[in-house]
């Protein structure tokens, strides 16, 4: 009797002093006083004016009578940045180019950029992306041709490879800090000359 006595009074021991250490905790009052400390700039994020970035956003690809719109992979539009649009070239494409024939490729933007850069692969649905060639994301894609075309919103191309898929991919600079990826697929085509 007496050791369930002992042990009843323990409980009750307990239960109190948890009461009473949880009445007097109270509450707890924290306060943000100002530093003294200058405060940092922070980097802004300019989105640049969405007519200066579409814009320059469409590349039309035309040979004979068939057009195809080119996709832009990845761009730069002053502080910008699209690493990747996450848009790829079909892999059954319906472009098709014969053997000698020129491809025109149209820009829609109204001024001349001042750098235009063409690499082809032999291989459909191809990219650049975080501004590197395909080349530079895979050892696999090498291009068969490199060309620089003079600068103008009305390019001519003619291929010089031989017939098969394949994967053009142009990058377009124009001043004002904008540079794009685009990226079309086609079938070239033994001339039936």
């Amino acid at each position: 009797m007496i050791k369930t006595t002992w042990r009843y009074l323990l409980i009750i021991l307990n239960l109190i002093s948890v009461a009473l250490l949880s009445g007097a905790c109270g509450t707890l009052e924290i306060g943000i006083e100002p530093s003294s400390y200058p405060a940092l700039p922070t980097a802004t994020y300019e989105v640049p004016p969405q007519d200066m970035c579409q814009s320059h956003l469409e590349l039309l690809v035309s040979s004979g009578h068939l057009n195809e719109q080119a996709v832009v992979t990845c761009y730069r539009c002053g502080n910008a940045w699209i690493d990747s649009t996450g848009k790829t070239p079909t892999r059954s494409p319906k472009l098709i180019v014969a053997q000698g024939d020129t491809i025109v490729l149209q820009l829609t933007a109204e001024e001349t950029p001042v750098a235009v850069d063409l690499r082809l692969y032999p291989e459909t649905g191809l990219v650049a992306s975080f501004f590197r060639w395909p080349e530079e994301l895979s050892e696999q894609d090498s291009p068969v041709e490199s060309v620089q075309l003079a600068p103008s919103t009305d390019l001519h191309y003619t291929v010089q490879a031989q017939p098969g898929e394949y994967t053009l991919v142009c990058r377009v600079t124009w001043e004002n800090e904008i540079d794009v990826f685009y990226a079309i697929s086609f079938v070239l085509e033994e001339s039936k000359e």
